[in-house]
């Protein structure tokens, strides 16, 4: 009988298998984000321990499916015989970290709305669940984050998930989206900090080396796209349309203008940039203009240089 449900083993770097699972979908993934992420209490540690090991040895982490398209009792029984056969590490017998023996879940379970409201009440004032974070919390997730990257199978996943997707061409999925974040305006703080981190950024070794091979990339590949000019030509036809049409943009627009030149005309580096930049100007059409007068054979040295 077919269905959509597969059985998985994870193995060791040196081949060895540690974990029997089942699954569908993306399930067999989620296994890489919890290793990837801070430890929490209640976590299986010896199967994320041994993830976390190989993560940060640079080890990829080996996945082999060993039955797909079955139904679930079919997965729950494959999955208790294989754990059967291997054997737990928590119980000695054998070499896998699965803290159970299998053929137990509650896939498709769903709660009742009591079942929820007694959740919600028993997480309410839980520190590891309520927001904002202190400082000290947010300092630590941000080192235990450092240098994590996600694997190729994850980024494969990303990748698939995105295909094909069109929400974000929706015409009421962008006008949603556009209301939303109409009038919004972001605090003088939080430029500060955007500013800050693309100095940072600009600063770091390499990072006009990647930012210019990034952009030839780009354009190569945009170059190959017959379609690429005729949608970028209509995008920017539709920007001109709405600022020429949408009074409550153009308002916005001026607005952000006016914000932008009343505060650089208060920086003194900006004032002597534009200084220097209308002095060139000048010499430049000076020059331009005194060579209107000199000819050589009879033509216009100026005309020539045209």
């Amino acid at each position: 009988m077919g269905g959509v449900f597969y059985n998985y083993v994870i193995f060791r770097e040196n081949g060895e298998p540690f974990y029997v699972g089942k699954g569908k979908d993306e399930r067999v993934f989620d296994h890489e984000k919890e290793a990837r992420r801070p430890a929490r209490s209640g976590e299986n540690r010896i199967k994320l321990g041994i993830m976390r090991r190989m993560l940060a040895a640079g080890f990829d982490i080996p996945i082999v499916f060993i039955r797909e398209g079955i139904s679930e009792p079919e997965a729950f029984e494959t999955e208790a015989e294989l754990i059967k056969v291997l054997g737990r590490i928590d119980l000695g017998t054998g070499c896998l970290a699965n803290l159970t023996d299998g053929g137990e879940g509650n896939s498709g379970y769903r709660f009742t709305e009591e079942q929820r409201k007694k959740v919600s009440v028993a997480n309410k004032g839980n520190s590891r669940l309520s927001y904002p974070k202190s400082a000290e919390t947010r300092a630590k997730l941000a080192i235990a984050h450092i240098g994590l990257k996600p694997s190729v199978e994850t980024r494969i996943k990303l990748s698939r998930a995105q295909t094909g997707q069109a929400f974000h061409q929706d015409p009421a999925y962008r006008a949603k989206l556009s209301k939303t974040s109409r009038g919004r305006m972001m605090s003088e703080s939080a430029r500060a900090k955007m500013r800050l981190a693309w100095k940072c950024r600009k600063a770091a070794e390499g990072y006009q080396e990647r930012q210019n091979a990034a952009a030839l990339k780009a354009a190569a590949t945009k170059k190959l796209d017959p379609a690429f000019s005729e949608k970028q030509g209509a995008v920017s036809r539709a920007g001109w349309e709405k600022w020429r049409t949408d009074p409550v943009h153009r308002a916005q627009r001026s607005a952000a203008l006016s914000r932008g030149t009343e505060r650089r005309s208060k920086d003194p580096a900006y004032i002597e940039k534009m200084r220097l930049a209308g002095v060139k100007s000048g010499l430049a059409r000076r020059a331009k203009a005194a060579l209107q007068e000199v000819s050589i054979d009879g033509q216009s040295y100026g005309e020539a240089a045209d």
